[in-house]
């Protein structure tokens, strides 16, 4: 997934979600991220006849010394060792 373009001195988010059809926790890490990127998990779980779902954010307010090609790498697991990244 594409993330929207950020601008240095701009305060910046994103929003992810994970789907689940049979796990109903949720682990999220950053795996690549420029410094001072947060990660910020939703402690809703969202429940549906299809599964379970979770949102986490991103929130990070870039410096004009970033790198502009600055790359993000999230992972999820869910309680039964499902990864996506």
């Amino acid at each position: 997934t594409t993330l929207p373009a950020a601008q240095a001195g701009t305060a910046w988010s994103a929003t992810l979600q994970a789907a689940d059809s049979d796990g109903s926790l949720f682990f999220w890490e950053l795996v690549q991220a420029p410094a001072g990127l947060v990660l910020e998990q939703d402690a809703l779980i969202e429940s549906s006849a299809t599964g379970f779902g979770n949102r986490a954010t991103l929130r990070w307010t870039p410096q004009a010394t970033d790198r502009a090609d600055s790359e993000v790498l999230v992972r999820v697991i869910d309680s039964r060792g499902g990864v996506a990244l």
